[in-house]
């Protein structure tokens, strides 16, 4: 559209992006009154029905104050991807720190139950006492778990309180994190495709 003085497009660039621009319009309207004065439109169908007064230039005052309301606003949007893209990224950190944390929890309570003298070499009986154990526990001391790899987890729904020395440390395992590292062991030992008679323990504790 060949540029006009009553109308004038304001752009600015939306901060974060290439090449997305936040556009608005100013044009000079006359009102009931006669008076002519600049209004802002938020496209060129807003021009409908509008008396325009083609002779009175659009004022720098104007095409500024819309200028500097378009960079609030386009701040505003960009703050609020930019918060919709932190919460994704906490989530997804979280989730991956969960499934980690569950994953050596599986490991150690099974380590832990064999250290008790319930280790079975079949994963299906040793499965057995996992299980009856979750169900008559509402939590399971697990005496010696690696503090290095406690230490990297972040975004984990509670706190785990760490030494300040030492390579090991107990840790209580909930009952609803113990069911779900023994879910993670079993999806396990299903993932290695043989008859439950042939799965070892050993061969999934090499999978945790």
């Amino acid at each position: 559209m060949r540029a006009s003085p009553n109308i004038r497009r304001v752009a600015v660039p939306v901060p974060g992006t290439d090449d997305a621009e936040s556009v608005g319009y100013v044009a000079m309207c006359r009102g009931k009154d006669g008076a002519v004065t600049p209004q802002v439109l938020p496209d060129m169908s807003g021009l409908n029905g509008l008396d325009l007064d083609a002779q009175a230039p659009v004022p720098i005052a104007a095409i500024e104050d819309l200028r500097d309301r378009l960079r609030a606003s386009a701040r505003n949007d960009f703050g609020l991807l930019a918060a919709v893209a932190r919460i994704e990224e906490t989530n997804e950190a979280a989730g991956r720190a969960q499934e980690h944390l569950t994953r050596l929890v599986a490991k150690h309570f099974i380590l832990s139950v064999q250290r008790a003298r319930r280790a079975e070499a079949n994963f299906a009986r040793q499965l057995t006492i996992l299980d009856e154990l979750v169900e008559t526990r509402p939590e399971q001391r697990l005496p010696r778990m690696p503090v290095d790899q406690l230490r990297s987890f972040s975004g984990v729904p509670f706190v785990i309180r760490l030494p300040a020395a030492g390579n090991e440390v107990p840790f209580d395992a909930s009952r609803p994190l113990l069911k779900a590292a023994v879910d993670l062991a079993a999806r396990e030992a299903a993932a290695l495709h043989l008859r439950q008679a042939d799965i070892t323990t050993e061969q999934v504790l090499a999978r945790l």
